[in-house]
């Protein structure tokens, strides 16, 4: 009872931290949507009012970017005209956003509120449900304490009344006794004394004799009756055998808990009953059962079908389907078990239980699943309905890896949560703070919403994964305050980004699904510096100097990520007097080849130029 409430605390507790974790991630997330919102309503704002730079055209020519300069030069004519009309769509995107932050919040507000009012009746609840344990346990002990006080008092009585028959026998006896002095007495006198002349007539000896025999056979009697009160007792009242017989059976018990320990017993009827509960055949080594703190069936060496193995499996039965066909547990643990990913799926979905086998829960311990998917080993904790349907699944595993699933029909909705997590699809990255929620079926996986921490910054998105022959993942993807150092230090060497795209990917191999990978998108990097070149020099000298680096205010641009290459478009730079226009490519090599169009304009003059970027991406080169 005490491990019961306790693990109910435990559980109280857990739910009450993840409303809280959640209430603030969800206010986090309003706030970086709200962020991305305005950053997405000012870029739109100023795509509406610039033109787009071109990607480079592909003439005949040897040169894939000829004709880019005169369009690049044609877009700064265009730069210094946009500043009013971005100003006034920024403005208009900062109220539309201000106004859709507020509703928001008022709805979030809304939304902790019902949740408070949810986690309130719980609370309630579960205090009525305890004050009500607590009820019928007092009421137990104060009727255990009543019984035992009856029977107290019967005992008493009974030993009262004992105490008084025997007084009763021994008063009859002393009458007895006297009654047979007087007698003898008066038979010594009429024989010893003649001159009386007292005759047997007289002294009606006949009578006395009568008399001195019928009180003999009542004394003989009452003596019996005294010597044997608590037979007598017996007869008159009933016994309460109770404890007698609680006694005989602590004995019988004590006295046969070695031989339970390691008492055989036949495998037949368990792998009969767990076959038709789990519709492959189950086979079991050797059976017995153990008494030491309760009675439990060990089963070693258990097989499941033809790939699960179990190396021991304890179960704690009903007392009376210990040697029926029918069988009942209300708890099953398995140690040492090893299976599929396909047969943990199927598990998640299918049923535990026929009409001859019932289990309320089921225990694994460090359980390895094997298959595409890099897993470690798992503990696993799933209660089962009366119709053998899984009502709840929760696995644990390293780094505070939780997953919690409950199971709706076809489908099963999870939560997952992780200290950190290396994601299935690119081992090689890891989200730490994961945490993930959705639903799954025989089919896939739809994560309504998943997100982590990385690089300083936040990855948040969308994800549909579906596995078969082939595995696919498509989404949506966002960043906010990734440093973008991490992707290419020599080109942008300070600077976060935020980022939106969508992404696809597809293969058969899971973990190698990375390597077919599309991401597409826009992106934008505040206060940041180009790492390799200092474009404002490069301007000022007519290229001919061009080692430094650039410090920006603003970088906008959009890009496409397939298969190890990246094409960058649209890139619009911002540093005080100084703007351009860009446009790069990058092969899976880290090959780059791209152009720069830029101007500045100084006191006296406007400055511009068009740059060419080649070399390599840990060394890359800017010339006229």
């Amino acid at each position: 009872e005490q491990d019961r409430k306790r693990r109910d605390e435990d559980d109280r507790k857990r739910r009450e931290e993840d409303d809280r974790r959640r209430r603030e991630e969800t206010e986090r997330r309003a706030g970086e949507e709200a962020e991305a919102k305005a950053s997405a309503a000012e870029a739109a704002a100023r795509s509406s009012a610039q033109p787009a730079i071109p990607a480079p055209a592909q003439p005949a020519a040897a040169d894939p970017l000829a004709g880019l300069g005169d369009s690049l030069l044609a877009d700064l004519d265009s730069f210094s005209q946009r500043d009013e009309e971005e100003r006034k769509a920024k403005e208009e995107a900062e109220r539309k956003e201000k106004e859709a932050a507020a509703r928001r919040a008022r709805e979030e507000e809304e939304r902790r509120r019902r949740e408070e009012e949810d986690r309130r009746r719980r609370e309630e609840e579960e205090e009525r449900n305890a004050k009500a344990e607590a009820e019928a346990e007092r009421r137990a002990r104060e009727e255990e304490e009543r019984r035992e006080r009856e029977e107290e008092e019967e005992r008493k009585q009974a030993e009262t009344e004992r105490k008084r028959e025997a007084k009763e026998a021994l008063a009859a006896k002393e009458a007895e006794e006297k009654a047979a002095r007087s007698a003898a007495s008066a038979r010594s006198a009429a024989k010893g004394d003649d001159d009386v002349g007292v005759t047997d007539e007289d002294l009606d000896m006949d009578d006395v004799k009568r008399d001195e025999k019928a009180l003999s056979k009542e004394a003989r009697r009452r003596e019996a009756e005294r010597m044997e009160p608590v037979v007598a007792a017996k007869v008159r009242r009933p016994v309460n055998w109770g404890k007698p017989a609680a006694v005989a059976l602590f004995v019988i018990l004590i006295g046969g808990v070695g031989a339970l320990n390691v008492m055989p017993v036949s495998t037949a009827e368990y792998e009969k009953a767990a076959s038709e509960a789990l519709g492959v055949p189950v086979k079991i080594s050797s059976a017995r059962l153990s008494a030491l703190t309760s009675v439990e069936v060990r089963l070693e060496g258990v097989s499941i079908g033809d790939a699960v193995k179990v190396r021991l499996v304890r179960g704690s039965p009903e007392i009376g389907s210990l040697f029926g066909a029918k069988k009942v547990f209300s708890r099953i643990e398995l140690e040492g078990a090893s299976a599929s990913q396909a047969q943990l799926g199927e598990a998640a979905f299918g049923k535990v239980g026929s009409e001859n086998f019932r289990v309320g829960r089921i225990v694994m311990k460090q359980a390895k699943f094997d298959g595409p998917l890099a897993l470690p080993a798992l503990d696993i904790d799933a209660k089962v309905a009366g119709d053998g349907t899984l009502q709840s699944i929760a696995l644990s595993g390293p780094d505070k890896l939780a997953v919690r699933l409950a199971p709706k029909g076809n489908e099963l909705e999870f939560e997952i949560s992780a200290a950190s997590l290396a994601l299935p699809f690119a081992p090689a990255f890891s989200l730490s703070e994961f945490g993930m929620k959705g639903t799954a079926t025989r089919q896939g996986v739809s994560a309504s919403d998943f997100d982590g921490r990385a690089f300083d910054g936040v990855i948040s998105g969308k994800a549909r994964i579906g596995w078969g022959a082939t595995w696919s993942a498509e989404g949506e993807l966002r960043a906010r305050g990734v440093k973008v150092a991490v992707f290419a230090p020599t080109l942008v060497s300070e600077g976060k980004v935020e980022a939106n795209g969508k992404y696809t990917m597809s293969g058969p191999d899971p973990a190698k699904l990375y390597e077919r990978a599309r991401l597409d998108g826009s992106f934008k990097i505040d206060n940041g510096v180009i790492g390799n070149f200092n474009l404002r020099r490069a301007l000022e000298t007519g290229g001919a100097q061009t080692g430094g680096r650039t410090e920006f205010a603003e970088l906008t641009g959009q890009g496409v990520y397939e298969r190890g290459s990246v094409q960058l478009r649209n890139i619009a730079i911002t540093a005080g007097a100084m703007s351009a226009g860009a446009s790069l490519d990058i092969d899976a090599s880290g090959a780059l080849l791209g152009r720069i169009a830029a101007d500045v304009k100084t006191p006296n003059q406007t400055l511009r130029a068009v740059l060419n970027i080649s070399g390599k991406l840990q060394d890359p080169v800017i010339r006229k």
